[in-house]
């Protein structure tokens, strides 16, 4: 299987005061060429896929122009996981939705089972392990448990892969 791994695309970022908004259509565009022309099977984007949490509906626009052509223009599947600078929340809103266009989506790691992403091809079988950012929070919250429980939930999110 041929998989591309990205990250950082910082959708809405601004240099000073200028609009980066052409530079990140192009690597999109470009993105997309790639992945025909190498013919990919998978493509990872690994966190921050926006600038901000709250991105404008431009780069929002931006974003789903993209999944839409990936969907339509190739036989791609899409694993994207939640970065630091994105909200959660916000990126795994359409979830449902994009996992019929074979793009699936993790925002939080709230649940185990939520991080493991089994693709549904079986030539090869694929099981990615979509682990978004984990905030300060997110840790916080794992360290009011004893340590038994803590060590009960590492060994069940380790079944889990």
């Amino acid at each position: 299987m041929k998989i591309l791994h990205t990250a950082d695309w910082h959708i809405g970022q601004r240099l000073h005061e200028r609009q980066r908004t052409d530079e990140h259509e192009q690597l999109l565009n470009w993105l997309l060429r790639k992945i025909q022309e190498y013919q990919v099977e998978l493509l990872l984007v690994s966190g921050d896929i926006f600038d901000t949490a709250l991105p404008s509906s431009e780069s929002t626009n931006l974003y789903y122009q993209f999944l839409y052509r990936l969907y339509n223009e190739t036989n791609a599947y899409a694993v994207i996981t939640a970065g630091n600078h994105d909200s959660p929340r916000h990126l795994e809103a359409p979830r449902e939705f994009l996992k019929m266009g074979r793009i699936y989506v993790v925002g939080l790691a709230d649940e185990p089972n939520n991080c493991v992403v089994t693709l549904p091809s079986d030539k090869p079988r694929v099981a990615v392990a979509a682990v978004p950012f984990l905030s300060e929070s997110d840790l916080r919250h794992l360290s009011y448990e004893t340590e038994v429980d803590r060590n009960e939930r590492y060994r069940e999110w380790f079944k889990t892969f």
